[in-house]
């Protein structure tokens, strides 16, 4: 489902390989899955074509992604961080 308007992600292949990324990610951080870190993934995903960008390029663009900007948002079990972020975000829309 992710970004299915996309061709790009219509493809059997890509969606394997968003796939095999996030489990990866969850893996070496010890997470469990949580919905919406495919969409962070996407754009990364998006800008693959070798030798330009690589898998492993949108591998470490989304693990330097998410310590940047969404730090406590997919750590913990009990969704705390992504409904904060959520409910913040929220607010950012109802005031701009």
């Amino acid at each position: 489902r992710t970004r299915s308007s996309l061709a790009t992600f219509r493809d059997p292949q890509r969606r394997e390989l968003l796939e095999r990324m996030l489990t990866c990610y969850c893996q070496v951080h010890r997470i469990r899955y949580k919905q919406g870190l495919n969409e962070v993934l996407a754009p990364f995903l998006h800008l693959l074509g070798p030798p330009s960008f690589t898998q492993d390029d949108a591998f470490f663009c989304l693990q330097r992604f998410v310590r940047a900007f969404l730090p406590s948002v997919f750590q913990d079990d009990d969704f705390v961080g992504l409904q904060s972020f959520f409910h913040q975000f929220s607010y950012l829309l109802m005031y701009h």
